[in-house]
């Protein structure tokens, strides 16, 4: 009986804190403000004349002041080559502000097999400051 008398309560209560929303009532409330940059896609080129690998991709947030991650794998990006590192994402809370791109990678050396190994100090390259908007495209060459 005590079990039936607090679920009872329970869903009345959920019923009070969270009333169920029509389709148009849930839009409005979640997707209407939206503040994500939608469908942003980072193209990089490798102008060096050996191989990088990208182990990291990161957005400014100016409103926040910091950093935030675009989880994204480790790729290698060979020698005058291009890769998309990022492609159609979100970023938040930075639509139609002033945002820039880091990417995080290392240089290829040449072991004594041949191979090239991704070891050794992390290097850093920025993006131009740019506005973002929703389906846009950045590009950054590495090695200019």
């Amino acid at each position: 009986m005590k079990k039936k008398v607090s679920l009872i309560i329970v869903s009345f209560l959920v019923l009070i804190l969270f009333p169920v929303l029509s389709a148009e009532q849930w839009y409005d409330k979640t997707l209407a403000g939206k503040k994500d940059c939608e469908s942003v896609r980072m193209l990089l080129h490798n102008k060096l004349s050996y191989p990088i690998k990208v182990t990291g991709l990161y957005f400014y947030d100016y409103e926040k002041k910091r950093w935030r991650v675009k989880a994204i794998l480790p790729k290698i990006i060979k020698s005058n080559d291009s890769r998309e590192l990022l492609g159609r994402r979100h970023l938040r809370n930075v639509k139609n502000k002033k945002t820039y791109f880091k990417v995080v990678f290392r240089k290829g050396k040449i072991n004594r097999r041949g191979k090239y190994k991704y070891r050794g100090k992390k290097d850093f390259k920025y993006t131009q400051k740019f506005t973002c908007n929703d389906s846009m495209n950045q590009f950054l060459s590495i090695g200019e």
